[in-house]
């Protein structure tokens, strides 16, 4: 069975899913289970959060975590599915640290947007396919 990292953006759950139907037929013709992440910003680190109300970060996490669990129920066959994984810090960095942990077989990623900063900074997509310990699939709306 492979471990497949479907990293998903908790801001665009609803955003042009044509890429999970790719996911999924690959995880369905792999033997695939999928550990669904997303990552979410360190609160903690930032100089505002003395300044955020108690417990923000545990309703946050609720409230990712639920949905999630709602999207997977939604779009994702249960039997294809291993786990919910949620990080906080930096996408890319977060994404490389579950592929190690996890020992994870394969990464899916949509590059559907781009933002105005990647231009500057470089991609997601291109900073975790520079040091990914496995092979990605990248999916783009004109795919």
């Amino acid at each position: 069975m492979l471990k497949i990292l479907l990293y998903v953006d908790v801001n665009q759950l609803d955003y042009n899913l044509n890429f999970l139907n790719r996911a999924i037929a690959y995880a369905s013709a792999l033997n695939g289970k999928f550990l669904l992440m997303t990552v979410l910003p360190d609160y903690d680190s930032y100089f505002l959060s003395p300044l955020l109300p108690d417990q923000f970060k545990e309703k946050a996490d609720a409230k990712v975590r639920e949905a999630l669990e709602e999207f997977v129920a939604r779009y994702l066959p249960e039997a294809l599915m291993e786990n919910i994984i949620l990080r906080y810090g930096l996408v890319h960095t977060q994404i490389l640290a579950v592929a190690e942990e996890e020992k994870v077989d394969l990464i899916f990623l949509n590059c559907d947007r781009a933002e105005p900063v990647d231009y500057l900074l470089g991609t997601i997509e291109g900073r975790v396919n520079r040091r990914a310990p496995c092979d990605i699939v990248f999916f783009h709306r004109r795919s």
